[in-house]
């Protein structure tokens, strides 16, 4: 726990940490906050050092993009394909996986600018030229990076500090089995302490349904349940063996469900609004009059 506390110190300016000297993360928290109630540093500033310091609670499995939601392309595209579906995408990071086995086994990583480069030397040469023809042909799994591989239990600390050191911006995470689980980015982890970062090419979800007033919300089964309880003041068990709404959802139904098929927790009342397949795709949280509470009880 106490690397933690060098962790924060690091990243807020403290470039000398003494052994023995570094406060354990409750009590730095008591500190942020006591220096915020006195008006030495402002209220987002509070929430960003408490949020570095929950870094070491938090593994890559509760943060990263799960392996349905990847956005990733066989190695055996040419790059005329990949380069397509890439400007569509508007990524420049891309898993790239064995077109033999599926997404479960990610073998690279296609950087967009090493596409690009090898495009613009395409367009250089006479189309006749037969470097010209070799790229229009090539694959790219040809061009592709090594990617970095990381357990499901790794804490975001200690990838931080393995993002620096390899300098890389992706990874990709394996389960015990050795399976792809996922991928997370610089970004994902970032996120965890600033909140949600938007750039130019981000879609803008609309915003989350609110029917009846603020009584009932409409929300993605993909939701993740740490999102649950800092955005909307949903606190539903963690360590429960699952990190998303539709998890805590199916833990609770105890089967694959159908639309409409509901159960009640703490207030509450979850349904399944929507379903993608097998996958529960939208979910309704319905706060409970105390009328309702008083019946479901009976």
């Amino acid at each position: 726990m106490r690397r933690s506390g060098g962790f924060v110190l690091k990243l807020f300016g403290s470039r000398q940490v003494r052994r023995g000297a570094v406060h354990s993360p409750d009590e730095l928290k008591l500190i942020v906050t006591a220096s915020r109630q006195f008006g030495q540093i402002p209220h987002v500033q509070e929430e960003m050092i408490h949020n570095a310091l929950e870094l070491d609670n938090i593994t890559v499995r509760e943060v990263m993009v799960p392996r349905p939601d990847i956005f990733a392309l066989p190695g055996d595209l040419t790059l005329d394909e990949a380069l397509g579906r890439i400007v569509e995408e508007q990524h420049s990071r891309i898993p790239i996986y064995d077109p033999q086995r599926g997404t479960e086994h990610i073998v690279g990583v296609l950087y967009s600018k090493d596409l690009m480069r090898w495009m613009r030397l395409r367009l250089t040469l006479n189309a006749n030229h037969p470097i010209a023809e070799r790229i229009a042909k090539m694959q790219i799994s040809r061009i592709m990076r090594n990617v970095l591989v990381i357990p499901e239990t790794k804490v975001l600390t200690d990838l931080l500090q393995e993002f620096k050191e390899r300098k890389r911006h992706l990874a990709v995470v394996v389960d015990e089995y050795g399976s792809t689980a996922g991928v997370i980015t610089v970004e994902d982890v970032v996120e965890q302490l600033v909140g949600e970062i938007e750039d130019e090419f981000d879609v803008i979800p609309p915003d989350q349904p609110v029917l009846e007033g603020s009584n009932v919300l409409l929300l993605e089964g993909s939701t993740n349940i740490r999102d649950l309880e800092s955005q909307y003041q949903l606190s539903l068990p963690r360590d429960a063996g699952f990190e998303t709404l539709a998890g805590f959802m199916l833990a609770n139904l105890q089967k694959i469900p159908h639309p409409g098929d509901s159960f009640d927790f703490e207030g509450r009342r979850f349904t399944v609004e929507d379903m993608d397949g097998h996958r529960i795709a939208k979910v309704r949280i319905e706060n409970l009059a105390p009328a309702a509470m008083r019946q479901t009880g009976d």
